[in-house]
């Protein structure tokens, strides 16, 4: 009679051989931006959180984000009163996650993220970190614009696909009195610094350095009656066809370098309305700053 130990069935689990060993490394968290404790925040800035599991094993439907206590994405779907985009690509997983109305000035946001891998007892990460909202300084008064601030102000005369998103964006800066009874003192300034400020709130400004337009002093300023940002991007997106024609003059005219066609383009696209007004301000100001250097 065979001896039970040394037949086939004697090294499975229950013959006491060694079972393929779990992955022991579990996912991690590999980038935040907002860093951790950082201070002076762009009270309307959305999140990024990358997720990576060396093991090439997560759980893509385990991704959680929870801000201010509040579960704000899980699995893919974001809860109301937040947009954004995800992606999972070669084992890191990406969020992109925007507040709807913005954090408020002056606050304190406090991420937790979490995600597991897909062992049959998962390993997962918990990380919870912080950073805060600049404080509300006194309001921009519009008397001291910079001269590319002056210049938008007028008609673009060459890239002329992109003069009606100038007009709307200017139009809507601002909230306005809607029975026209109440005037914003130098008004156009003022909308002037919103759509300036607004080109360098993503990292596609990078494209402006040529032209040296940021002013730190310009960027830290705040326009009180600065309009929703959801509201400006619904009037922008209105020429969201001819702002993709806009795009290749700008290369074509030789404002836009050809590495950055893709970028635009995918910005204009977004589904996260900070990007798509940020292209569309980076768009103008490249035109005018063009149109001056010629």
């Amino acid at each position: 009679m065979p001896d039970w130990g040394t037949m086939p069935w004697g090294f499975g689990p229950w013959g006491g051989a060694p079972a393929v060993p779990e992955p022991v490394n579990p996912p991690y968290i590999i980038d935040r931006v907002p860093a951790p404790n950082s201070t002076e925040v762009n009270e309307e800035a959305p999140i990024f959180v990358r997720f990576y599991d060396i093991d090439l094993n997560l759980n893509p439907a385990s991704v959680q984000l929870t801000i201010n206590g509040v579960l704000a994405f899980s699995g893919g779907v974001f809860t109301s009163g937040y947009v954004g985009v995800y992606s999972f690509t070669a084992g890191v997983y990406l969020v992109r996650i925007f507040k709807i109305g913005g954090w408020g000035y002056d606050s304190t946001v406090t991420v937790t993220g979490y995600a597991e891998d897909t062992t049959f007892f998962p390993l997962s990460v918990t990380d919870t970190w912080s950073w805060r909202t600049r404080s509300n300084p006194i309001c921009y008064s519009g008397l001291t614009p910079l001269a590319i601030e002056t210049a938008i102000q007028s008609p673009l005369v060459t890239f002329l696909d992109i003069e009606p998103a100038r007009r709307l964006f200017l139009d809507n800066a601002l909230i306005v009195d809607p029975l026209r009874t109440r005037a914003i003192p130098n008004q156009g300034n003022k909308a002037a610094r919103v759509l300036y400020q607004i080109g360098f709130e993503t990292e596609i400004s990078t494209v402006l350095n040529t032209y040296r337009l940021r002013n730190a002093a310009a960027l830290k300023t705040v326009v009180c009656e600065r309009n929703n940002l959801l509201l400006i991007d619904a009037a922008l997106m209105k020429t969201h066809e001819q702002l993709k024609t806009g795009i290749q003059s700008l290369f074509s005219l030789g404002a836009l370098p050809e590495t950055y066609i893709s970028g635009f383009l995918e910005y204009l696209d977004s589904t996260i309305p900070t990007y798509r007004v940020s292209i569309v301000a980076n768009m103008i100001l490249l035109a005018k700053s063009k149109e001056l250097s010629v």
